[in-house]
């Protein structure tokens, strides 16, 4: 992660330790009275989640930029990989964990520590609308090249006005719900997810719940709940999950239509 990032994450980590400390305070002062508790949270957690959607946000945001600003060289507009791929090396040591390539109007692609892959792309649901001009953010999916569950982001790269290729970064899910995780500095008894709009989990504090449908994760009630999250972009929700009662916010970002959810598991 650069340094810029790296400021700007230390000060909102700070602020979201201070608004967590505040909800911890007047929930142990309110020990025993679930409700009250549960009301408390609704409060403080909704700018904690505010916070949460925004690092995300600038994350892939940034991923996005720098993509575009590489897009836009003549190493990357040749479509040659031999000549941009230095540059696509040392672009991936300043990001979010992810596996950068360059694909070609056919869907056959290179990328960075793997040079000419096996695979296509052009099944992919993401590679006709790149190859149309436009950027996409957020598709899931297995990538081709690693195995691992990622999430997709695609520039456009133009040659005289033509589309002659695509960049793209596959973000590995694992490590990006680590790296947020430890950035907001989550208590144990907090839980932060995303959904996607097809209700797969995107992100999640819990490692081993990503790129499932939350329908098949045990829960009737937790699917009840994404139902309405997705229905309704902004809210709060209580469930079961886990043996546990999970009271959460929830918000849809404007950058992934991921829909956040951020809240507090008791018994």
């Amino acid at each position: 992660m650069s340094s810029r990032n790296q400021k700007a994450s230390i000060a909102i980590r700070l602020i979201l330790v201070l608004l967590v400390c505040s909800a911890l305070l007047v929930a142990v002062v309110g020990c025993g009275k679930e409700n009250t508790t549960s009301s408390v949270f609704t409060v403080n957690g909704e700018m904690e989640l505010a916070t949460a959607v925004a690092l995300t946000d600038n994350h892939i945001q940034s991923l996005v930029n720098t993509m575009q600003v590489l897009a836009m060289t003549d190493e990357v507009k040749a479509g040659s990989w031999e000549g941009m791929q230095s540059l696509l090396s040392r672009f991936s040591q300043d990001q979010i964990p992810a596996l950068e390539w360059f694909a070609l109007p056919d869907g056959s692609y290179y990328a960075v520590g793997v040079g000419k892959a096996s695979g296509n792309l052009s099944d992919r649901p993401y590679f006709p609308k790149v190859m149309s001009g436009a950027t996409t953010i957020g598709d899931l999916l297995v990538s081709k090249a690693t195995g691992r569950t990622s999430m997709m982001a695609t520039i456009p790269v133009k040659n005289g006005g033509e589309v002659i290729g695509a960049l793209g970064a596959s973000v590995y899910l694992d490590d990006f719900s680590k790296i947020l995780v430890q950035e907001l500095q989550l208590p144990e008894d907090m839980v932060f997810y995303a959904v996607d709009d097809q209700g797969y989990i995107a992100l999640h504090s819990d490692t081993q719940w990503l790129m499932q449908k939350a329908s098949d994760m045990g829960s009737s009630t937790f699917s009840q709940a994404v139902d309405e999250m997705l229905s309704k972009k902004e809210g709060n929700a209580t469930y079961q999950f886990g043996g546990m009662s999970e009271t959460v916010v929830y918000k849809t970002s404007t950058l992934t239509s991921w829909c956040f959810a951020l809240g507090i598991r008791t018994k």
